[in-house]
């Protein structure tokens, strides 16, 4: 295929949807629409590159196990997904998505007017502009997203993703949003179906990005495609920075949605956030010896998490958490450096945080004997961790606080 034939494949496929909201059809006539946009995606699909292709990423679930983030069951390391560009968003003369003029860093910044009534946009993590003629209210988040901005006053009337754990209580990463006050369109982290999000008449979706800058819940570009025919999507940043400067990119855009963060709700949790950094800092300073493991794993393999791309492990170093690394031949791959289990007794680590999504204690660390005779696990200063962590002042002080307990009982010599 020639890079005309793709580009005018790629035209047909975006304007499809585009037109036909743009008629102001039904419900039926749009999602008759969908149909025929999806047999354009697999036609192009059938000619298409392979590098459309991702796997399974062991970055992908929150606390839910059964529950997907993009990845939710990796098993091998070679699971993790194809770093793949999100597709441009479809613009519409009341709201237009610019692409930017080059690759740009997870950074967000804002330009609101003082009403709701002027001119609105937002610049979001991917670098891509959404522009309103007026400030957006009918909102639909993602769970994590939803959790960021419930603290600073904003309520959205849509959420997707994983909102309640195996046992009926609610994801930790959601926060203190009102699960009732919202409109569920799913308890998983798939992909959004077209006709439910339709159906709520929303003027933005805001989802956090994965760690190739992909929208959650919209990780084929066929669904990209058709949610922006829909209505436009900010993605925030969700690694590679630390968790208070990517909690800080939520309170710009709540702000620029009509939201408060100088309430004294707002106040008094990022207050507790603080307390509990600063609750670290003094265990790290007085312990500059400790030094802690974080891991996940699976039946083969025993996974090392990069302190330099989840936040709270790049906030926590600056807080003056001394980490264990993996020996220098292995080599990080995204977020995980894979080792086998018959090489975890050469680290001697004096406190470990183990992924807890899938049970706690970790099955997949049930019966490894290189792991359950390091001196840490024998003495019981292990902690839960787990990959997806809140975007929220008050989430995180519940995350921060828990750590705390932790570090502050280990002994740094145990090892």
């Amino acid at each position: 295929m020639t890079t005309g034939e793709r580009d005018a494949g790629a035209d047909a496929a975006t304007s499809q949807p585009q037109r036909l909201l743009r008629r102001g059809v039904s419900r039926r006539g749009f999602l008759a629409g969908v149909a025929g946009f999806s047999m354009l995606g697999l036609l192009a699909a059938c000619g298409g590159d392979d590098d459309d292709d991702a796997a399974d990423s062991p970055t992908a679930t929150t606390g839910a196990a059964a529950a997907t983030e993009p990845a939710a069951e990796a098993t091998t390391a070679t699971e993790e997904p194809a770093a793949t560009e999100p597709a441009a968003a479809a613009t519409e003369p009341a709201a237009v998505a610019t692409e930017p003029a080059s690759a740009a860093s997870p950074t967000t910044e804002a330009a609101a007017s003082p009403s709701a009534d002027g001119p609105w946009e937002f610049t979001d993590g991917r670098g891509i502009t959404v522009s309103l003629p007026k400030r957006p209210e009918r909102i639909v988040t993602f769970a994590p997203a939803a959790g960021a901005l419930w603290d600073f006053g904003i309520r959205p009337v849509g959420i997707y993703g994983v909102q309640t754990l195996a046992d009926g209580t609610k994801e930790p990463t959601v926060g203190n949003a009102d699960l009732d006050t919202m409109t569920s369109l799913s308890e998983t982290n798939e992909d959004i179906e077209a006709e439910a999000l339709l159906a709520l008449q929303p003027d933005l979706v805001i989802t956090t990005l994965n760690t190739d800058k992909v929208p959650w819940g919209m990780q084929d570009p066929a669904t990209q495609a058709l949610i922006a025919a829909i209505c436009p999507v900010i993605g925030m940043p969700a690694f590679f920075e630390p968790i208070d400067a990517l909690i800080g990119h939520f309170e710009e855009l709540a702000i620029a949605l009509g939201g408060d963060p100088t309430t004294a709700e707002a106040q008094e949790l990022r207050t507790a956030f603080d307390d509990a950094s600063e609750t670290i800092r003094t265990i790290t300073a007085e312990k500059p010896e400790l030094t802690v493991m974080v891991c996940s794993g699976n039946a083969d393999n025993f996974f090392f998490a990069s302190t330099e791309l989840f936040p709270d492990l790049i906030y926590l170093t600056d807080l003056g958490v001394q980490f264990v690394r993996p020996d220098a031949s292995i080599e990080f791959d995204g977020p995980w450096a894979f080792t086998s289990w018959e090489q975890v007794g050469q680290y001697t680590p004096d406190a470990v945080l183990a992924d807890s999504r899938r049970g706690w204690p970790p099955t997949a660390f049930e019966g490894k004997a290189t792991y359950e005779n390091l001196a840490a696990v024998q003495a019981g200063q292990v902690g839960k961790w787990t990959p997806i962590v809140p975007l929220s002042y008050g989430g995180m002080a519940q995350v921060l606080t828990i750590h705390a307990e932790l570090l502050g009982s280990a002994d740094q010599d145990i090892a």
